[in-house]
């Protein structure tokens, strides 16, 4: 299923089309990371600065959705645009099986 996510003002919109789904599906967001520099203080790493990507720093559910149209508003958190970023992804309930995803484009695409 094709599912949209675009920026919005200050915020950022999920548009769903209409489906024939069969249950109901939960919306849930993610806001990552795209990148994180951790400075290692001991170990074998020790003085070293290691990169990760696409750290989640938080996964809340955003609305349920039966299989209409349905077009629906996402917060971003403050300083999105100085690298932290979004996706969405869309699940059923019960079978916990994913039926659609969408991530928003980083700033400037």
């Amino acid at each position: 299923m094709a599912v949209e996510l675009k920026r919005t003002g200050t915020g950022a919109e999920v548009k769903l089309p209409a489906s024939t789904l069969d249950g109901t599906a939960e919306i849930f967001a993610v806001y990552f990371d795209r990148k994180h520099d951790v400075k290692v203080k001991r170990g074998e790493n020790g003085g070293h600065t290691l990169s990760y990507h696409n750290v989640v720093r938080k996964m809340a559910p955003v609305a349920l959705w039966k299989g209409e149209a349905k077009t629906v508003p996402i917060a971003l958190p403050e300083g999105n645009d100085a690298g932290e970023a979004c996706a969405v992804f869309v699940q059923m309930q019960g079978s916990r099986r994913i039926v659609g995803a969408a991530r928003l484009a980083p700033t400037g695409s």
